[in-house]
């Protein structure tokens, strides 16, 4: 969901065709056996920020532009150099992409209304500790809340899918809220439908040029150089964890898995939206549940996205 918002990318669509093709690469010609590919929050800071300054309908180039440069990685085994990075390499890719996400939740957590968007990151969470004066105390109260039930009760019961239990409840509380069932003449949460509207469902399938791309091609260049290297990183760490967690240990085919996130991403640059990469929250979560094969799991999202859509 913050791939979402931060790319205005709240149609079904959008994200469901990200999660599909990413989903349905990573089936068919995956190196790992546990990956499952889609809309990863570890890409929101760069895209979010593109997509800010050149509109949401110019992102669909970067995840064409990415998936031709991934070709290329494949074909010259460059992602070798990328897994022998050193560890505090990967460590601080790993808190960088927490900060990032933390960064673009604060407004939510507070529950601030009428901010303005920037296309700095560092200016857009500026922007929201200014505005901490106008702090919403139920949207403080069910953040807090939901972060302590998911973090105590994946402790408890960690093969049980806690992110998906809150998030139900937070869709239920939010039609109460918008039904006014919570009393008062105004939503006491403000929702994802209030904050952007109604963005509908007009699918443009293979239309990836919805409109001229505004951006210079310098820096479409290195905004899509940034993806693959993210995308790359992210998912050779993800594989590798899963490859620990798993028993007996699994063994990831890098070079495979970084031919499917080229195919991932093509696919998803001619469907007209964003680009993908590993889950690595998600990957763990299903495995912890006890599912075997995540490969089985990447084709039934991949169908349930369609279904989506459809």
């Amino acid at each position: 969901m913050r791939y979402a918002t931060a790319l205005h990318l709240l149609s079904d669509f959008g994200i469901g065709i990200t999660g599909g093709g990413g989903g349905g690469g990573c089936w068919g010609v995956g190196g790992s056996h546990f990956n499952i590919l889609g809309p990863s929050g570890a890409l929101s800071g760069v895209i979010g920020s593109y997509a800010r300054q050149y509109g949401a309908d110019s992102i669909p180039y970067l995840s064409m532009v990415a998936g031709t440069m991934l070709v290329f990685v494949f074909s010259l085994n460059w992602h070798r150099y990328v897994v022998f990075l050193p560890a505090f390499v990967t460590h601080g890719f790993t808190l960088g992409v927490a900060a990032t996400i933390v960064g673009g939740q604060i407004g939510d957590a507070l529950g601030l209304t009428g901010l303005t968007e920037r296309a700095d990151f560092l200016a857009n969470v500026w922007e929201q500790l200014s505005a901490i004066g106008r702090t919403s105390i139920p949207a403080v109260v069910l953040f807090l809340s939901s972060w302590l039930v998911l973090f105590v009760m994946t402790i408890l019961y960690p093969r049980l899918p806690w992110t998906v239990v809150v998030a139900a409840i937070g869709i239920v509380l939010g039609y109460c809220s918008d039904q006014l069932w919570f009393g008062g003449d105004k939503p006491v949460f403000i929702t994802l439908g209030a904050r952007f509207g109604d963005s509908g469902l007009s699918p443009d399938l293979f239309n990836f040029a919805r409109t001229p791309n505004p951006a210079p091609f310098w820096n479409v260049l290195t905004n899509s150089f940034s993806i693959t290297f993210v995308v790359i990183l992210e998912t050779m760490i993800s594989g590798k964890i899963a490859d620990r967690l798993t028993t007996p240990p699994s063994q990831m085919n890098e070079r495979r898995e970084v031919f499917a996130l080229a195919v991932a991403n093509f696919v998803c640059g001619v469907c007209g939206t964003a680009p993908a990469s590993a889950f690595l929250g998600r990957m763990q979560i299903y495995i912890r549940s006890g599912v075997c094969e995540l490969r089985d799991v990447g084709l039934l999202r991949c169908k349930s996205d369609a279904t989506l859509i459809i």
